[in-house]
């Protein structure tokens, strides 16, 4: 299990252990932003969000009794991140090509 936060000081949507996280295998339980919804889907789908404290401890609670679901969730954020096109390689390839672009 680990718990993926961001910086809203800095209007983050995710960071870079949004990636590093399901990379080693890990369950993630990630702060429900735009940004990892557009990258991990509809909660339960490879992660699960949590927008309050209460949420959180509710749902962290919730994934430390089922086993299975943290394997499964685990296996399917893990597949989404390295078949993705999400490896430091692929981000920073956008980047480079970003800034080819002009942007």
């Amino acid at each position: 299990m680990a718990l993926c936060l961001v910086r809203r000081a800095n209007r983050d949507g995710h960071t870079m252990r949004s990636f590093e996280i399901p990379a080693i295998g890990a369950c993630m339980l990630a702060e429900d932003t735009d940004e990892h919804r557009e990258i991990f889907g509809r909660e339960g789908e490879a992660v699960v969000y949590f927008a309050t404290t209460a949420a959180m401890v509710e749902k962290l609670s919730w994934l430390l009794t089922c086993g299975e679901e943290r394997a499964r969730l685990a296996a399917a954020a893990h597949r989404l991140i390295t078949g993705g096109g999400h490896a430091y390689k692929d981000r920073l390839l956008a980047m480079l090509g970003a800034v080819g672009a002009g942007g």
